[in-house]
């Protein structure tokens, strides 16, 4: 908990495989922040009021702000005692935080469960939100689409995790409706790939299957020389250009093939980029000469002291692919997207 009244503990979700990243992105966008706990998918820190400051961080999904860590069994009958627990907390100075002209609040509960117990999430969920209404009689169940305030609570064997979110609700979105084009990487996670790439105002970043530019957009978020996406579908840039205007005047998205891409040798030093996998994209047996095709473009137009980014599930095609150009690589995480487990990728030159 907390080190002194000034200080909160704070709750960021992330991509599971992308803890490491977003602990980087907190301790060195938040200089004061202290990581107090960590699990799959979930970082713990502290950190100084106010709370603006924690939106900066761009590889997080959600933040909450740690109300209460208890023990809960594992039993059906031990709910009682969770709703207790609950019912004994005063949930309005947490609330202020988000609001501070609620009266009569909305609310729901969301929660998860790991371990083996005899009750689902939806009866924690449901014990809980009882525990708020014992305590906040004149609040008001509410429906996931409808609500003010939102908590969440985390069961993990017999350790229990209650907070309130602080985020809206579409903050990983980024707050605006976008057009999202096939295996698009949600803002979170693109975002995740651009910070591991170690952004510096002299890069010239490309990203070469840039789909409907989520990646180029959280690049923009940094200085750069140069920010390229481009995509050999119409259908993407269109829906790129559509969704990232581009007022940086050394960006741009345009429509090429990555097999054979109208830039001059060495002169990409980032390129970052979610490479074509799985069969919604393009049949397995055509991904063997897509990728080494590709990666022997990266090796023309890569700077000497350049990188290469990529996610794939198609680790075996990879690695064969690489075998052919020379490139040294490295596995820097393995991500639970979309019932696959792609891994990120980091080539050199050798």
């Amino acid at each position: 908990m907390p080190t002194s009244i000034h200080e909160q503990t704070l709750l960021a979700t992330v991509l599971p495989g992308l803890e490491s990243v977003a602990i980087d992105e907190i301790t060195t966008k938040l200089p004061k922040a202290s990581i107090v706990g960590v699990y799959r998918g979930r970082i713990l820190f502290n950190t100084q009021p106010p709370f603006d400051h924690t939106t900066q961080l761009r590889s997080v999904d959600n933040i909450y702000m740690l109300i209460e860590r208890f023990k809960v069994g594992p039993h059906k009958a031990d709910l009682a005692q969770l709703c207790s627990t609950v019912a004994k907390i005063d949930l309005l100075p947490f609330a202020k935080w988000v609001s501070s002209s609620l009266d009569s609040p909305t609310f729901v509960v969301n929660a998860s469960k790991k371990g083996k117990m005899t009750y689902s999430r939806f009866d924690a969920a449901d014990s809980a939100a009882e525990g708020i209404l014992r305590r906040h009689p004149r609040w008001v169940k509410g429906q996931l689409d409808e609500h003010q305030l939102e908590f969440r609570l985390d069961i993990d064997q017999q350790d229990a995790l209650f907070s309130l979110r602080m985020t809206a609700a579409d903050f990983r979105f980024r707050g605006k409706q976008r057009l999202f084009t096939k295996a698009a990487l949600r803002p979170t996670v693109a975002h995740a790939l651009v910070w591991c790439s170690t952004p510096e105002p002299t890069d010239s970043f490309l990203d070469p299957f840039c789909g409907s530019g989520t990646l180029v957009c959280e690049r923009m978020h940094y200085p750069a020389a140069r920010i390229c996406g481009s995509d050999i579908s119409e259908e993407a840039i269109s829906a790129a250009r559509e969704n990232v205007p581009l007022p940086h005047t050394q960006a741009a998205f345009q429509r090429w093939d990555a097999r054979n891409l109208p830039v001059d040798a060495k002169s990409i030093t980032k390129i970052v980029t979610n490479l074509p996998f799985g069969r919604q994209i393009l049949p397995h047996d055509d991904l063997s000469g897509l990728y080494a095709d590709v990666l022997q473009e990266f090796k023309r137009i890569l700077a000497d002291d350049g990188a290469v980014y990529a996610i794939t599930d198609q680790t075996d095609t990879l690695a064969r692919a690489i075998a052919t150009t020379g490139f040294q690589h490295e596995a820097l995480a393995t991500l639970s997207l979309k019932g696959t487990l792609p891994q990120l990728f980091c080539l050199r030159h050798g």
